[in-house]
């Protein structure tokens, strides 16, 4: 006789997560998370004289702190039944993006993204998921927006004290443009801003509106004796706030990080 290469499982493990067991085979957690690989890495985790190797039986099982039974179950249940986390809820791909930051596990991360990028969120919140798991603000591009017209909350919307200074600031820029553009008519394609040089450029053709429009804006900001044109970005009229979206990518696109 021999053992399958695939079906054989003899490698199971157990786990407590709270007052609740699971056990399962760790070859795919070690191929999925960092966290679970760092911890099989040396093939085995700590032996015990009296108890035997953790996790091994029920008796002496593997113990995950800080981290809830539901939360673990839904990781699990993405990495072992893939196939059944069609019926995820809002909420539950939400806690999916914290267990996938906090295990390490990337693919669940834009995963759980690409579940998310379409349902209605909280702009706060969502612009916090990115600071917290450590997500790209292109993600969240609609929340900096949404945050950025709160116009009824000075200088920002209170919730936001957490976040970072640099971005905190980035936002007011935002806000000071479209504040200073609200009454630009709205036969114009876009106006420019720089920070660089403090003054606004009137595009130079509909081109403006889009990356290379903003480098030949550039371009004419360094002509004008601009020492910082890297400053320089693209604002809508006001009236158009579907279009500062792409406003928003183009001032953060250099800035994938925003630490303090």
């Amino acid at each position: 006789m021999k053992q399958h290469a695939d079906f054989f499982f003899d490698d199971l493990k157990v786990f407590l997560v709270e007052d609740t067991l699971f056990k399962v085979p760790i070859k795919e957690l070690v191929n999925e998370s960092e966290y679970f690989n760092s911890m099989f890495e040396d093939g085995t985790p700590a032996l015990d004289a009296e108890k035997g190797e953790e996790g091994a039986t029920i008796d002496h099982p593997i113990v995950i702190g800080d981290e809830s039974a539901e939360a673990f179950a839904l990781m699990m249940r993405w990495i072992y039944r893939r196939h059944t986390t069609k019926d995820f809820t809002t909420g539950e791909w939400v806690i999916c993006l914290r267990v996938a930051h906090k295990f390490g596990i990337p693919l669940l991360s834009q995963v759980a993204q690409d579940a998310l990028r379409n349902k209605t969120l909280d702009p706060v919140e969502k612009v916090r998921f990115c600071f917290e798991y450590d997500l790209d603000l292109a993600w969240a591009t609609d929340a900096v927006t949404s945050i950025c017209y709160s116009w009824n909350q000075l200088p920002l919307l209170p919730e936001t004290d957490t976040f970072p200074l640099k971005f905190r600031l980035q936002c007011l820029k935002i806000r000071e443009a479209l504040l200073k553009i609200r009454n630009v008519p709205r036969s114009f394609s876009a106006v420019c801003w720089c920070d660089g040089c403090g003054s606004w450029l009137s595009p130079s053709s509909r081109t403006s509106e889009n990356a290379n429009g903003l480098l030949k804006e550039r371009e004419r900001c360094i002509g004008n004796g601009c020492q910082n044109p890297t400053a320089l970005y693209m604002m809508p009229p006001y009236e158009r706030k579907e279009s500062v979206t792409e406003s928003v990518l183009l001032m953060f696109a250099a800035k994938p990080t925003m630490s303090v």
